[in-house]
């Protein structure tokens, strides 16, 4: 029998319930179990060809599919009281939630790719917090199609399941979706860091501690208007660097070929905004190296400060950082146990990761509160992840022995 954790337990057991109560018994559904992913360093650089260290962490989306008869495609998921087929009038007076909008984007590629040619019902049941960024729609996405290439036994493969996922994601938030996110919820290992290549999407998992740390997220719950807008600027900026930078050196795709001395003899040949956008990704790309140096040499100290750094450059390079935000890492820098923080790219709500010892998570979260509440009046909601293994196929057998 498949052993499931309390976290994979409470959103499947949500699931069950829920596609029981509106399609009938779940026995002859394809259930897919998907976690989120999250990136601890090499945010940003993704548009650049970069690098990456990101896990797959224990929060999950649970997907149920049954094909139908007819091509009629109902979905109920987040607040949803009743399953509403997305490809009805009824779609559009209640667009409110995403999860119709990624389910009903994704059906139309596949349809289009002559993938699958009938409707199916759907459930969808989600205990990932918003604050942990766009492996939040990541998550959905893989475990989506991985229900649907069972369902329909279209036989893909995680490449060609990895293209449809991020295919849809670029077509619903663009450039900013990172295909890191797409291969650390497929192919991410337990207990294990995942490093990825967007050159050559070449990847290596690298092995943890057992059970010596845990990633908190501490969410301050303060909103970021325009969160998308803001990083597709980015993205724009970058873009205006790289091609200026090409007078000067032929051979430049993008800010993955240009190395940190060559940039800073060339710091007077761009505007100085976009300089400083340039300077943080190629700098993003060799915190990542270090990082990987130290994690070979099991120097989790020096792996841990290049979050620090990393933070402090998305604050001062990139401009996407709070006071709140700064203080929260200023601070975690003096707790015992802590390796590394550093802000949360991407994600509408203003939050930090940090990479913890195990047995002194409670005490890291109760110092960071006391803290933040002598500071700003006002306290955070904290989120402990373990780390996990990639999107898995759930089995009826299993759920009924587990549930």
């Amino acid at each position: 029998m498949r052993d499931f954790s309390e976290n994979s337990l409470s959103v499947l057991r949500k699931l069950v319930d829920r596609y029981n109560s509106h399609f009938g018994e779940l026995k002859s559904a394809s259930v897919v179990l998907s976690p989120v992913s999250v990136i601890l360093l090499g945010d940003h650089t993704h548009y650049n060809d970069g690098i990456s260290i990101s896990a797959a962490v224990d929060k999950f989306t649970a997907v149920a599919v049954k094909k139908r008869n007819d091509d009629a495609v109902y979905v109920v998921a987040g607040n949803q009281k009743e399953p509403i087929n997305v490809f009805s009038e009824e779609f559009f007076e209640k667009i409110g939630s995403f999860e119709l909008r990624f389910v009903r984007k994704m059906v139309q590629m596949l349809r289009s790719a002559n993938k699958i040619t009938s409707g199916f019902d759907c459930a969808i049941e989600s205990n990932i917090p918003r604050c942990v960024g766009l492996g939040f729609y990541t998550s959905l996405l893989v475990g989506m199609i991985n229900a649907l290439n069972s369902t329909f036994k279209l036989g893909m493969k995680d490449e060609e399941v990895i293209e449809y996922s991020r295919k849809t994601e670029v077509e619903l938030i663009g450039k900013i979706s990172n295909k890191s996110h797409h291969f650390t919820v497929s192919k991410g290992k337990e207990n294990r860091l995942f490093f990825f290549d967007l050159r050559n999407e070449n990847f290596t998992t690298h092995t943890l501690p057992n059970d010596k740390y845990r990633l908190v997220i501490c969410d301050t719950e303060k909103l970021i208007e325009n969160v998308e807008d803001t990083c597709n600027e980015r993205i724009t900026e970058c873009e205006v660097g790289a091609k200026g930078l090409r007078l000067y050196i032929w051979g430049i795709t993008n800010l993955r070929d240009v190395e940190l001395n060559f940039l800073e003899k060339h710091v007077h040949m761009i505007p100085k905004r976009v300089y400083q956008r340039c300077l943080y990704n190629v700098k993003e790309r060799v915190r990542v190296e270090n990082a990987m140096k130290a994690w070979k040499k099991k120097d989790y100290e020096l792996l841990g400060q290049q979050m620090f750094e990393s933070h402090e450059s998305l604050a001062a390079d990139y401009d996407l950082s709070s006071p709140q935000l700064d203080f929260l890492v200023e601070q975690a820098k003096k707790i015992d146990g802590v390796l590394g923080a550093k802000m949360v790219s991407c994600t509408p709500k203003r939050s930090i990761i940090s990479l913890v010892e195990s047995d002194k998570v409670d005490k890291f979260i109760a110092a960071l509160q006391s803290e933040y509440k002598a500071k700003f009046n006002s306290k955070f909601t904290p989120h402990v992840f373990n780390f996990n293994e990639g999107v898995k196929q759930v089995s009826y057998k299993d759920l009924v022995l587990s549930l």
